[in-house]
């Protein structure tokens, strides 16, 4: 979970320029999603932007993964720098975004821009059957406590009314 950081900016005038920079950085020892990285930055806000840029760098060795961002004007470069690739989106004179009440979420209006280092959502399955497969089968325990416990039914709406009275 990112901090909120509040910035108070009294008075402002029409025409005036705020430029904000900020840093993250990944300084955890574990990662609990198994060394994975994904991160959504939202390209247009409800104010304009004159220059909006992120910056990503990654390590050569590790293959991430971008969606093609719809925002018009957006310029995506790739240096190599040393041991890492510096990946940079830089749009300007991005407009405002007009708000109205009762609209879609911000995935559904804005232009984003996506990173993963998971190619598709095949690869976060495979990842996640992995973590859950072991609770999902059945082992023989609870095979036979089943079996027990629906040895008189006839058929699927006896088992589950059997299984609805054992409750109460």
């Amino acid at each position: 979970r990112h901090p909120c950081v509040v910035i108070n900016l009294p008075q402002l005038q029409p025409g005036d320029t705020v430029e904000i920079r900020y840093r993250v950085e990944d300084v955890s020892r574990r990662n609990m999603f198994n060394n994975y990285y994904g991160n959504i930055r939202y390209l247009q806000q409800a104010s304009p932007t004159r220059r909006m840029e992120h910056v990503l760098i990654t390590p050569r060795s590790r293959e991430f993964y971008f969606n093609e961002p719809t925002l018009q004007g957006l310029e995506r470069t790739v240096e190599q720098r040393g041991e890492n690739n510096v990946h940079r989106f830089v749009a300007t004179d991005v407009p405002a975004l007009r708000t109205e009440s009762h609209m879609p979420g911000p995935a559904e209006t804005r232009p984003y821009l996506h990173v993963s280092t998971y190619r598709s959502w095949e690869d976060v399955g495979r990842w996640w059957w992995g973590l859950v497969q072991d609770q999902l089968i059945p082992d023989d325990s609870l095979r036979s406590t089943t079996l027990e416990l629906v040895a008189g039914a006839a058929n699927d709406r006896e088992r589950s009314e059997e299984r609805r009275v054992g409750k109460e």
